[in-house]
């Protein structure tokens, strides 16, 4: 098994923490985590995938051990994530993203596609493209779930946020004090991160119009039972890319990642071995 150490790049005049093992000289593949989480969240995915890539995994501004100035949003998060490829010099890589992690990884290879092989993502949240009506759901769906948040933000109740919004993926009253110990632990380590996301106000293009341009292949996988409001963002990204594969997950939520790191992996390794 291949030790994954932290290692520290400089761009956009911020500093930002990444795993990787640069002995590994396989087909480059990068790790994008969403809300409430950092690059470690993928260790277990990168041990399961070291055989067919060199994972990298990487923590978002204001996230994990990563710089916690600057602007919050999925433009400035693409940005950044353009930048480190670069500087790393590891394009063109696949690039593999949960959650807000997939929206950043959508808008990134919108902007810089020559970086990239190929794109898997797992429940983008993002609304931007989808239809009218699926508009009308999804906001009755992000009401339910958001709207408790966005009533305590003026209470900095830090640890009844994580609680609320983790229900909320988990879609299930309970799921975060279900969890792992261990899981919930680094939850809360990035509790300041949610008003950031509440209060996020950058508006990128990630339009009908330029998911129709994007000539990677892509997969896109979402829960059975995951909210209303993840299927409907996932479905309407799978009509909307041309070279789009879509999955339904049996049994699982949007934690599916978390959950069962093993099974998600062996979806990517599937995925990747046949573009």
């Amino acid at each position: 098994m291949i030790r994954y150490q932290e290692k520290k790049i400089t761009v956009n005049d911020a500093q930002f923490v990444y795993l990787h093992n640069h002995e590994n000289t396989k087909t480059p593949l990068l790790f994008l985590h969403g809300a409430l989480a950092d690059s470690y969240m993928w260790h277990r995915h990168m041990i399961e995938l070291e055989d067919t890539v060199s994972p990298i995994a990487l923590s978002l501004r204001h996230f994990g051990g990563s710089t916690k100035v600057g602007n919050f949003g999925i433009e400035t998060h693409a940005n950044d994530v353009i930048e480190v490829i670069r500087k790393i010099g590891c394009s063109p890589l696949h690039l593999v993203a949960w959650s807000y992690g997939a929206d950043v990884a959508l808008l990134a290879v919108l902007k810089a596609p020559e970086l990239f092989r190929s794109l898997f993502l797992y429940e983008p949240g993002y609304p931007s493209y989808l239809t009218k009506d699926e508009l009308a759901l999804f906001m009755v769906d992000a009401q339910a779930m958001f709207g408790p948040l966005f009533a305590l933000t003026g209470t900095r109740k830090l640890t009844e946020m994580v609680e609320i919004l983790i229900d909320g993926s988990g879609n299930q009253k309970g799921y975060f004090a279900s969890q792992p110990e261990a899981v919930r632990m680094t939850q809360l380590a990035q509790a300041d991160t949610v008003i950031k996301q509440l209060n996020q106000n950058e508006k990128p293009d990630i339009s009908v119009n330029a998911l129709v341009t994007i000539k990677l292949p892509v997969h896109v996988a979402y829960g059975e039972y995951s909210r209303p409001l993840f299927q409907l963002v996932s479905v309407s990204a799978a009509r909307n890319i041309p070279n789009c594969q879509s999955e339904i997950v049996t049994g699982v939520t949007h934690m599916f990642p978390i959950e069962q790191p093993a099974a998600f992996s062996a979806r990517i390794k599937n995925f990747i071995r046949n573009v």
